[in-house]
């Protein structure tokens, strides 16, 4: 199945060694760094930019439900889906290191947004 199309190519994927012996964070600072390393990292190299990928996302999501969904609200509903998994297991650090880095991400649309 091609990725061409309505939503473009599909970003050029990076292949990863995992990295196992990454010690888990244990401080705010250590937190926001992890948080920071895997979105201007890990997640842009296998996804590409994060505005383009969400606005794919918004359209996808808003064929489905049949309303305009917008970028920022894909964002704040991805917050949404990490605060429930936090509910759920709160001691799987994942989601919280996740959920800082769609705040990040928010954060920054927002105030490009302004300019």
């Amino acid at each position: 199945m091609s990725h061409d199309g309505m939503f473009g190519p599909a970003p050029t994927k990076v292949t990863k060694i995992p990295v196992t012996n990454r010690k888990t964070p244990q401080t705010k600072g250590e937190f926001l760094d992890e948080a920071k390393r895997i979105i201007e990292g890990d997640r842009a190299d296998t996804y590409g930019d994060f505005v383009e990928l969400h606005r794919k996302i918004a359209k996808l999501w808003g064929v489905v439900l049949g309303i305009h969904i917008t970028t920022e609200q894909v964002l704040m509903c991805m917050e949404m889906v990490k605060f429930g998994r936090k509910v759920a297991n709160p001691d799987h650090m994942d989601n919280h290191i996740d959920s800082m880095g769609y705040a990040a991400l928010l954060a920054e649309l927002v105030e490009s947004n302004k300019k």
